[in-house]
């Protein structure tokens, strides 16, 4: 208990002391000024950062979800356009079928369009010089020749 007592009028001393020393410091307009400029100026670091922060991880975010848009509708596009054309197995058929008419039609134009085979003359109707000459059934000057 004797030590609470001299401790007591030490606790009292020392804020007197304190209370005197804050009479003699007295806060100017300035000073307050001051401080307060300075806090709002951390205050709006603070706030600048974090704006920096969500601008980031916004964009990231952003970026991201336009890629998969983009994505997602191209292969909607692809999708639609392929299926506007004949699958390949179709296509494939179609090309041989082609391939028979082709060759088909080749055939019939070298029958149409081949010369006959010439017919020859009997000897016996043969004229000396003609001997061996085949004889064309078209008159050396026809009409349309272009002489």
């Amino acid at each position: 208990m004797i030590a609470m007592v001299n401790v007591v009028p030490k606790v009292i001393e020392m804020a007197a002391q304190a209370r005197v020393a804050s009479e003699s410091h007295t806060v100017t307009y300035i000073d307050f000024l001051m401080v307060t400029l300075t806090a709002l100026c951390a205050l709006l670091a603070a706030l600048a950062i974090f704006i920096a922060i969500a601008a980031i991880y916004g964009y990231l975010g952003i970026r991201e979800e336009i890629t998969k848009s983009i994505k997602k509708q191209a292969d909607q596009v692809l999708a639609q356009k392929i299926n506007e054309y004949p699958a390949a197995k179709d296509m494939f058929e179609l090309f041989e079928k082609m391939q028979a008419l082709h060759e088909q039609q080749k055939l019939l134009s070298n029958q149409l369009v081949r010369e006959p085979t010439p017919k020859t003359v009997a000897d016996a109707s043969k004229v000396a010089e003609d001997k061996g000459k085949r004889v064309s059934s078209l008159a050396k000057d026809y009409p349309g020749k272009g002489n």
